[in-house]
């Protein structure tokens, strides 16, 4: 028999993306405060101005097309969709392993996007950003970051992905703005925004993620699509074996998952592109690879599940000392539906 895989053929296009980029591990929490609050609790600055520019609509007749240019820390956003810069800043050295070449720096951009409707979204073609200077040179992104890397993809009801991208610049470079253009996404009623680097609200605004009831227990299974899914438990440690050591502001958090098979056909699963622990802000941590090879039983990265069968190990996030709330996220997906089970770590 085939095997029947859960992750759609553009969800692991972009995840696979992502992680050739990736190459460095931001710093810290994301500590702004937040200011402004909507009545669902969502912080939030709502804008959109438009300019001149036109499109044609249904009815043949001509339509501004809706762009907007604010500064960081205001929220733009629609019936779908919210998005902000939290913040920006510029390092020469991102790790021991990652330096920005002589007479360039990196700009990273930590930013927020929000989905605001009650349906899943999908958010592949969503960030198409573009860093430009004010002598206007472009630059797109060098690299993510393993650790808080800007994940797409598909977004719950009332989740937020939170993360940085990163830009590598001359020294020089001045007057910078990052760019989005959203001709080829359709569920934005923006097509261009533009946020100004070099301007900060008064106020910096901020997505809280909101999942309600969609947070299960330990112990509580989610199944679709002939697939099952539990978390057992959880532990946390410093220290794995005498090798393998979480970083300075580190631990390792590892959950007990089980998968199961309910359908006829072999599954394949996959570590990398369908599990994450997620923080209550938005940020998503892979497994870290390494530390969960020191694990007795390791869920393996891709894995092949007979028909009828389980498959239960731990998998090993190394996450910032003492986050909470942290969720254990599993997609459900294929190349009809989408589905995301959230369990409550701690």
């Amino acid at each position: 028999m085939e095997k029947r895989s859960l992750v759609g053929r553009r969800s692991f296009i972009a995840s696979s993306a992502a992680m050739a980029l990736a190459g460095c591990a931001s710093e810290g929490r994301d500590k702004t405060d937040t200011t402004t609050s909507s009545r669902d609790g969502t912080d939030r600055s709502k804008t959109g101005a438009s300019t001149g520019a036109e499109t044609e609509s249904a009815d043949g007749t001509e339509e501004p097309t809706k762009t907007t240019t604010v500064p960081v820390g205001t929220v733009v956003e629609d019936d779908s969709l919210a998005m902000v810069v939290r913040g920006v800043k510029r390092e020469g050295k991102r790790s021991e392993f990652r330096e920005a070449r002589n007479g360039h720096t990196f700009v990273i951009v930590r930013m927020a996007v929000k989905n605001t409707s009650g349906t899943y979204v999908d958010l592949d073609d969503f960030l198409h950003a573009t860093l430009e200077s004010g002598s206007n040179e472009s630059y797109d992104p060098s690299f993510s970051s393993p650790r808080h890397p800007m994940k797409t993809g598909v977004l719950a009801p009332g989740e937020v992905v939170r993360g940085d991208v990163v830009f590598e610049v001359p020294k020089s470079a001045s007057g910078l703005s990052l760019r989005f253009d959203f001709e080829s996404f359709s569920r934005f009623e923006f097509e261009r925004i533009t946020v100004s680097l070099a301007e900060t609200a008064d106020s910096v605004a901020d997505l809280k993620q909101s999942l309600g009831d969609a947070v299960l227990s330990q112990g509580t299974e989610a199944s679709r699509d002939g697939v099952s899914v539990v978390v057992h438990g959880v532990r946390t440690t410093k220290k794995l074996d005498e090798f393998i050591e979480a970083d300075d502001g580190y631990e390792f958090v590892v959950p007990d998952i089980e998968i199961t098979n309910d359908g006829d056909e072999r599954l394949f699963v996959s570590t990398l592109l369908q599990m994450r622990a997620k923080s209550g802000t938005g940020l998503a941590y892979t497994a870290d690879i390494s530390a969960s090879s020191a694990l007795k039983r390791p869920v393996n990265e891709n894995s092949d599940i007979e028909a009828g069968a389980s498959h239960r190990g731990e998998l090993a996030y190394q996450v910032e000392t003492g986050t909470a709330p942290l969720r254990w996220v599993f997609n459900f997906l294929d190349a009809e539906t989408a589905y995301k089970a959230f369990w409550k770590l701690r």
